[in-house]
């Protein structure tokens, strides 16, 4: 009874993340669902960081496991400009997801400027620097 109610989910979702990515990635296979959770800064001296923190679920809808370590999580402005993981649940980037499973967790994103804010989008990506 579950797949029935992933259904519609996954084929909406599906082609916006399949045109992501090049067909022979394991993450072809993954949904992502970000929700905002909080903002924060963090100040020291003159310095300061600006972070946005989401609750995350990702779910395998491949044949196959994948395995979390080989990805990463990016999240995307309006603009396109894409911010790296400060802080993520371990779970999010370890081991292995099998087929048909999903995992839930957080997941942050800092910056020197307020810009993070704006990330409205979180995306699996393969390029992990």
């Amino acid at each position: 009874m579950k797949i029935k109610f992933y259904i519609l989910p996954i084929l909406f979702l599906s082609s916006s993340i399949h045109s992501s990515f090049a067909q022979t990635t394991p993450s072809n296979n993954i949904i992502v669902i970000a929700s905002p959770k909080s903002q924060s800064s963090t100040s020291f001296q003159n310095e300061v960081s600006y972070a946005k923190t989401f609750d995350i679920m990702i779910m395998n809808t491949g044949e196959t496991d994948v395995d979390l370590e080989k990805i990463c999580l990016k999240a995307y402005d309006e603009s396109g400009k894409a911010y790296h993981m400060d802080a993520v649940d371990e779970k999010l980037i370890s081991g292995k997801l099998p087929s048909e499973q999903s995992l839930k967790g957080f997941v942050s994103f800092s910056d020197t400027k307020p810009a993070v804010y704006a990330t409205q989008v979180v995306k699996i990506s393969s390029e992990c620097d």
